[in-house]
């Protein structure tokens, strides 16, 4: 027993020792604007979500050279927006051979994220070295009286897939023309139950291959009731059209309702040119109501009015092998009563590969549901080419 309490006293001596040798930070004070002399303009532990910027300012004592005092930012409790006591940022300063200056003070700060900041709790711990010197706490939250805040897209990032705890693949902004598919993986905050979240796919530029500004296709999700929280989290997928994709820039529009809420750019670089083929592809998609013998389209539109019975697409390829299926799928983006969004309502196949035509008809004496679809023509399994169309309400 004697024997334990003398090891006992010599390890309290030396923790005694090493935290005289690292000092101690004495004051930790919180505000959102620091003056040069290291004074918080109005301290304070709260902020509301627009704030540019959280600041801390920190004073110490008997801090020795070399010491490193570093802060590490920590949301704690962001109603799902992110894991509870999740690391935001960290950042470090060391003491030099001038100690004394030192012990003055210093401070760190945290900017505010692109959106605003997610409503909830906060902490910024100061480490002097491995070891917690002091904890100061701060709240994230609206203003009494303000309104809450507005629906926002908190995060985007691509990749190529997303499993199912939300972690991206591959992430990036540029892609092999190969890649089978371009998933963006996004993270809402306080949208409202009935608001569309629509991702629109862009071709910016691929050297004339399409018109600038080409839109590829695009995706709807309505928000439920768990969207108000921020930390709602979604997925868009682009897929690869049959022969790869065009090399060029892209983008992602992201619409919260008809406000675009954020811009995703990225790159599809060009296939090296021994593994470069021939393209097979789409040369014309075109919508009407019906087509001529030689293959025109009649009454061509892609706004079709209220009661249309039957949309036809007329399309013609290039550089397709005798023998490939070409498939159409029609797809309703909008959900419906008792159906999900984005639901597939009709497809064929064909057994031509130049040209030819398909059509989605009616099964209701009233016509298509009014709403937003598209087609998705396919070589075999390989997607070729989407047409978006809308069939306007009463």
């Amino acid at each position: 027993m004697v024997d334990h309490v003398i090891t006992a006293s010599i390890i309290l001596g030396l923790a005694a020792q090493i935290g005289a040798a690292q000092g101690r930070i004495t004051t930790l004070v919180l505000g959102s604007d620091i003056t040069e002399d290291l004074r918080i303009v109005s301290p304070t532990t709260v902020f509301d979500p627009d704030t540019p910027k959280v600041v801390c300012v920190w004073k110490a004592e008997g801090v020795t050279p070399g010491t490193r005092v570093r802060s590490v930012w920590i949301a704690e409790d962001t109603g799902g927006m992110a894991p509870p006591n999740f690391k935001i940022d960290e950042a470090s300063s060391i003491a030099s051979t001038s100690a004394k200056s030192f012990d003055k003070g210093g401070s760190f700060n945290l900017s505010r994220p692109t959106h605003g900041w997610p409503i909830g709790r906060y902490r910024v711990d100061i480490y002097l070295d491995q070891q917690l010197a002091k904890t100061a706490r701060f709240t994230i939250q609206t203003k009494p009286g303000a309104p809450p805040p507005g629906p926002r897209i908190l995060k985007a990032e691509l990749g190529t897939d997303r499993s199912e705890d939300g972690q991206l693949e591959n992430p990036g902004t540029r892609f092999a023309a190969s890649t089978p598919q371009i998933v963006c993986g996004w993270i809402s905050g306080y949208v409202k139950p009935g608001m569309a979240i629509r991702g629109v796919w862009i071709a910016e530029d691929t050297g004339g291959a399409r018109p600038a500004n080409f839109k590829i296709n695009e995706a709807t999700a309505i928000a439920d009731a768990s969207f108000e929280r921020a930390g709602r989290s979604g997925k868009f997928t682009l897929h690869r059209p049959g022969t790869g994709w065009m090399p060029g820039r892209y983008r992602l529009e992201i619409y919260l309702g008809e406000l675009l809420a954020q811009t995703v750019p990225f790159t599809i670089e060009a296939a090296p040119a021994a593994a470069a083929q021939a393209a097979a592809r789409i040369t014309q998609a075109e919508l009407g109501t019906g087509r001529t013998e030689d293959w025109k389209v009649i009454n061509p539109m892609k706004e079709f009015p209220a009661g249309t019975q039957r949309v036809v697409c007329v399309w013609r390829s290039q550089g397709l092998k005798p023998g490939t299926v070409v498939r159409d799928v029609w797809i309703a983006e909008d959900p419906a009563p008792g159906r999900p969004a984005n639901r597939k309502v009709a497809e064929g196949s064909s057994a031509r590969y130049t040209h030819g035509a398909f059509s989605l008809t009616s099964s209701s004496s009233k016509g298509l549901r009014a709403g937003r679809y598209r087609l998705e023509i396919y070589f075999g399994d390989d997607l070729a080419e989407t047409v978006s169309f809308t069939v306007k309400a009463d």
